[in-house]
């Protein structure tokens, strides 16, 4: 039979269990935030060298024709 107390003690139960996943996902959630500013910081670097590297003369070769000559000769 639930008595007051068993009740009372799955209640209490549950609310330690809750507060620690709580805390896992706020640890959780601050990692994701240090792993997103990591990946921004590197994105915006990336960004900047190939802004560098564009400023070189493109390659002899147009980048844009098939590596196939009998494709592009079908279209």
């Amino acid at each position: 039979m639930n008595t007051e107390k068993d009740v009372l003690k799955r209640c209490q139960d549950e609310i330690r269990s809750l507060k620690e996943e709580n805390e896992i996902l706020r640890r959780s959630a601050r990692a994701f935030g240090a792993l997103a500013e990591r990946l921004h910081v590197s994105l915006l670097e990336e960004r900047r060298r190939g802004q560098d590297r564009r400023g070189e003369p493109r390659p002899t070769t147009d980048r844009r024709q098939s590596k196939h000559p009998e494709l592009s000769s079908k279209r």
